[in-house]
């Protein structure tokens, strides 16, 4: 496993006694990596592709296992509301301007906009 660990990135993902699979895709047969964990080693590899099939060590807590929790909605509208509010409260000059500040509220407030929509 660790051989194939920097390009798949495995250990980033998964952590742990994680059981470790190759699925054959022109075969079908299945390899059981042994031992457990990232330093698991599949026996009797041949040519061809073959699909990598992870389960999860369930000792290992789901807090743990978890690389990125995307913000509540409700956050997410917060945020978006507290940039507006920031770009109303700059005077007449700097708007017109539209410096360095205005343009990364702006973009702020987009990115806000695309994530609270792909929340919903």
């Amino acid at each position: 496993m660790r051989e194939i660990d920097e390009d798949l990135a495995i250990s980033f993902a998964f952590s742990g006694a994680f059981r470790a699979r190759l699925k054959s895709n022109e075969f079908g047969h299945v390899l059981v990596a042994s031992p457990t964990g990232i330093d698991g080693i599949f026996e009797g590899v041949f040519r061809g592709g073959y699909t990598l099939e992870i389960d999860e060590d369930p000792l290992v807590p789901v807090a743990d296992s978890i690389a990125y929790a995307a913000p509540a909605v409700e956050e997410t509208l917060g945020k978006r509301d507290d940039i507006t509010a920031e770009l109303r409260a700059m005077d007449a000059d700097t708007l017109r301007a539209q410096g360095p500040e205005y343009q990364r509220l702006l973009a702020a407030r987009d990115a806000e906009g695309v994530l609270s929509e792909l929340a919903s």
